[in-house]
């Protein structure tokens, strides 16, 4: 059986991910952000097992790492995928604006792919799979900001490619 955590599974992509990944032969750990999104997930996916998780705020995520190091034995897939757009000028961009979308979309997969990376090792054929954002090759005006913390979190992947192989864990970057 895989054990597969997928962040952002509320809707969007990572919704179309778990709904894609939702067979007997694999355990869904599902990762939203609030509890109305907990109750969705509960009745599209039944045997998952769910959290709301504020991955903003730190001392969350590390209480959510913590559950997840205990109660899992390893973990096969890594889904990065917890996110939100911010299509903005860079001159009215909010520095606290600028500091969550780093939280979320590079600090957040940083950090939780390097904590959870033990349960990773242990897996027959680890993979982490960072969802990012044509954004980074787009390079639109009023997307500064968002593109620069989608444009790290690809950096991070082709890095974490060739650091990790060592262990024989994939890592894919998906630019949708």
């Amino acid at each position: 059986m895989k054990t597969i955590l997928i962040t952002g599974a509320g809707r969007g992509i990572g919704f179309a991910v778990a709904q894609t990944l939702n067979r007997p032969t694999n355990k869904l750990i599902l990762v939203t952000q609030t509890s109305r999104s907990c109750k969705k997930l509960a009745e599209s996916f039944p045997a998952a097992s769910i959290f709301a998780v504020n991955l903003a705020d730190a001392e969350s995520r590390n209480r959510f790492i913590s559950i997840m190091k205990r109660t899992i034995k390893k973990l096969d897939i890594l889904v990065n995928n917890a996110g939100f757009y911010l299509g903005k000028k860079y001159e009215k961009t909010s520095q606290e604006e600028l500091d969550k979308l780093y939280t979320i979309h590079l600090q957040t997969p940083f950090v939780l792919t390097q904590k959870l990376l033990p349960l990773l090792k242990i897996a027959m054929h680890p993979q982490v799979i960072n969802i990012s954002s044509a954004a980074t090759y787009a390079r639109l005006p009023t997307e500064s900001a968002y593109t620069a913390v989608k444009a790290g979190l690809s950096s991070l992947g082709d890095v974490l490619q060739k650091e990790l192989q060592r262990y024989r864990i994939r890592i894919t970057t998906i630019h949708p």
